[in-house]
């Protein structure tokens, strides 16, 4: 087997067998914030590889700020702050700050216990993960079958071939990811309009200016390959 496919082999894997700790599993005892950090990093760690942001003190902070989280008692965050973190972590890649703090405020107004809230979360997450790493599986089974047919070498470099076929089968993963996070957009864009301030609806200058210089940058590291 080819070490690049081995290696989303090997991932596909800790995905299917991945599940969230279940609430009683969270520390009992209140955490100062680098505790916190480095307790959700490690949980997370096998979604992840060693350079992205999972959590940071920063990210916490934020969160606090836009109320999103309650505040820590004493520089400690209790269960239910973990709770919370641990869902965000996961989330904040495609869901706006404030269409999660429209979320939690829903569930705020609904008075849904902590624990509940972590529960439902948790099944949604373990049962998409389970479900999207039997369909990639059997995707990359087809890409490991034709490497055989062609008779290469176990260590063989990825022909021009396999790459067409792991970028299309990241395109279509991309694709459906998409469509998904218009909808649900449309969806938080009614309910946002509903529990949250107008002044917290609206895109500001800075933020434009902010996703514009973002995109420049990018376009800068990639203009010299």
């Amino acid at each position: 087997m080819d070490t690049n496919l081995k290696q989303l082999s090997d991932f596909i894997n800790k995905l299917d067998n991945y599940k969230l700790p279940e609430y009683n599993e969270l520390p009992q005892i209140p955490l100062y914030m680098e505790q916190v950090v480095s307790y959700i990093i490690e949980s997370l760690q096998p979604l992840y590889s060693e350079n992205d942001q999972v959590l940071t003190p920063f990210m916490v902070n934020n969160y606090v700020k836009a109320k999103i989280i309650t505040p820590p008692k004493h520089k400690k965050y209790t269960k239910e702050h973990i709770s919370s973190l641990m869902s965000i972590s996961l989330l904040k890649n495609v869901v706006s700050m404030r269409d999660i703090a429209t979320i939690e405020e829903v569930e705020k107004r609904c008075e849904y216990s902590k624990d509940k809230v972590y529960e439902y979360f948790k099944n949604l997450q373990n049962n998409a993960a389970k479900n999207e790493a039997k369909r990639i599986k059997g995707k990359v089974d087809e890409l490991q079958k034709a490497k055989k047919k062609g008779k290469k070498k176990p260590n063989e470099q990825l022909s021009d071939v396999d790459l067409l076929g792991l970028s299309r089968l990241a395109l279509e993963l991309y694709v459906d990811s998409e469509i998904n996070k218009i909808v649900a957009d449309v969806i938080m864009r009614m309910v946002s309009s509903v529990v949250l301030p107008k002044k917290a609806l609206e895109e500001t200058k800075k933020e434009k200016i902010l996703d514009k210089k973002k995109q420049e940058n990018e376009a800068k590291k990639l203009k010299d390959r």
